[in-house]
């Protein structure tokens, strides 16, 4: 039988103590049913820690093989801030640990370009992506919402072109703006 990698991709960020934050927890909600609906058996699920709340809370935290935290977060000009990329690096680093063979990944993100983004970023390591459809979960436009890129398209496509900037200026500026 084949083995699914479903990886859960937070979208915006407030303190810990008001986490979930709206948007993530309709994606904690699309991540336990890619759960229901592939079964808990030959799954292995990779959650960032806001989305991990959540499925906590559906009770269904036991199938969480691997909650990536801050912990997880590379350095970005100094700073570290944790990233798409951070956390498909450390659901691929799991499996690889645990000598797992993946057939596919499943990406559960915000429709709104992110999911897109990250599944071009799994098919970069070389694995295949299984399209999955995620209903629309929004944006977080709230004054807790500590990344002001998640809080509506414009911000989001904005910060996109800053960031593909930066790609060309060879400087990071992921989490660039991000409120401490």
């Amino acid at each position: 039988m084949a083995t699914l990698l479903i990886v859960g991709l937070s979208y915006g960020k407030r303190r810990k103590e008001n986490e979930p934050n709206p948007v993530n927890r309709k994606l904690g909600r699309e991540l336990v049913g890619v759960i229901d609906d592939k079964g808990w058996h030959n799954l292995i699920v990779v959650s960032q820690w806001e989305i991990a709340l959540q499925t906590k809370k559906d009770g269904y935290g036991a199938h969480v093989n691997l909650v990536v935290d801050e912990s997880f977060a590379s350095y970005k000009n100094k700073k570290r801030y944790l990233d798409s990329e951070d956390v498909v690096n450390a659901a691929i680093n799991f499996v690889k640990d645990k000598g797992i063979g993946i057939d596919g990944v499943i990406v559960v993100a915000n429709p709104f370009l992110h999911l897109a983004a990250v599944q071009k970023l799994i098919r970069s390591k070389g694995l295949n992506v299984i399209k999955y459809p995620i209903e629309k979960v929004g944006f977080d436009n709230s004054s807790e919402q500590l990344q002001w890129w998640c809080k509506g398209p414009l911000r989001f496509i904005t910060y996109g072109i800053i960031v593909k900037l930066g790609d060309i200026l060879n400087r990071n500026l992921h989490g660039i703006g991000e409120k401490e």
